[in-house]
């Protein structure tokens, strides 16, 4: 907290966005969310990797918190900052891995509703205490959880971005030539309307428009006078 407030006071009135990619999920606290919620250079955005929603999986690879206290803080997240977005981590098929402890991870992804969620199937790391325990979910049950799992969650990132059709962001244009892209605050990916006065870098307000092919699609709005 004491180092993201030092980059606001910092940066404060200069039209940058920072964006804090990663805390892990025993470290971070209500005061940083309440640090961005008041923030106009640091980002609504949030990477908190959940990696498992079993509480006796996240016991064995040792993370430092469990199910309830996760969900807590992504509760908090949503209501003290509504537009923020969350993305996550989440390993499928870890040592010991049940069907049971599979359906609570997808429990929590469904009430978490993450904007981004990169997802593996587990494989052993040489010289971690993981690679010292027996690999014994079979691959084909590791492929078929991951897909379940991507499914369930591609589901929910086409519900969410479906709310967001007739509203309006700012957005940070990072792609300019024949398609246009950008990103919101929240780290939505938005797909823009042609524009040849579109510049790399600049912010604009945006309307977004449909998703289509599972992409938001939007529209940039004149400059108000």
């Amino acid at each position: 907290a004491a180092l993201l407030t030092a980059v606001d006071e910092q940066l404060r009135g200069s039209g940058v966005w920072i964006r804090f990619l990663t805390s892990h999920p025993r470290d971070l606290r209500r005061d940083i969310v309440d640090l961005v919620r008041a923030s106009a250079v640091i980002c609504p955005y949030f990477h908190f990797p959940l990696q498992s929603g079993s509480d006796r999986i996240l016991r064995a690879m040792n993370r430092g918190y469990v199910r309830e206290s996760y969900l807590d803080m992504v509760h908090y997240i949503r209501q003290a900052i509504p537009e923020a977005g969350i993305g996550t981590d989440i390993i499928v098929g870890f040592p010991g891995e049940t069907d049971r402890d599979f359906q609570d991870t997808l429990a929590v992804a469904r009430e978490a509703e993450f904007e981004i969620a990169y997802t593996y199937t587990y494989s052993p790391r040489p010289h971690t205490a993981a690679g010292r325990i027996i690999d014994d979910v079979p691959p084909e049950v590791k492929k078929e959880r991951l897909l379940v799992l991507n499914e369930l969650v591609y589901s929910l990132y086409l519900d969410k971005i479906g709310r967001l059709v007739g509203k309006v962001s700012s957005v940070l244009v990072e792609h300019n030539g024949g398609k246009p892209a950008g990103k919101t605050p929240g780290n939505l990916q938005v797909c823009l309307s042609e524009n040849g006065t579109l510049q790399l870098g600049q912010v604009s307000r945006v309307l977004f428009q449909e998703v289509r092919s599972g992409r938001l699609m939007g529209t940039v709005l004149a400059d108000e006078p």
